[in-house]
């Protein structure tokens, strides 16, 4: 488990880096560090098989990092927190319906969170 919460200066090189050091790592929280964008979370689903929750409220997270990330082969994956993150609402379909064991999510302050993507 590595719990970083708010250190302002962890970014994605960070995250890769973990990735690449610690491929049984089951829990990374990166909550408040701003400087993450998500650009090495493709990398961090596809070392890292044991993880079993990312928490990256209120980051900078870019819509086109979090479409790249091929979740459905993020089997372990059972809890995710993109709180405040600013995604739009399909973005925050696409990931949610593409993670396979999905049992707990944390998606407050999301303008993008709607009755569409609850349906989905």
């Amino acid at each position: 488990m590595i719990n970083l919460w708010g250190v302002s200066f962890i970014d994605d090189s960070h995250v890769e880096a973990f990735s690449s050091n610690c491929i049984q790592l089951a829990v990374l929280c990166v909550n408040y560090c701003s400087k993450v964008q998500g650009s090495t979370l493709k990398i961090l689903i596809q070392r890292c098989k044991f993880l079993r929750c990312l928490q990256v409220q209120q980051t900078n997270l870019v819509a086109e990092n979090m479409t790249a990330v091929e979740w459905e082969k993020a089997g372990a994956l059972q809890e995710l927190d993109i709180t405040a993150t600013d995604l739009s609402t399909g973005v925050i379909t696409e990931v949610l319906t593409h993670i396979p064991a999905l049992t707990w999510l944390s998606a407050g302050q999301l303008d993008g969170m709607n009755d569409d993507v609850l349906n989905q």
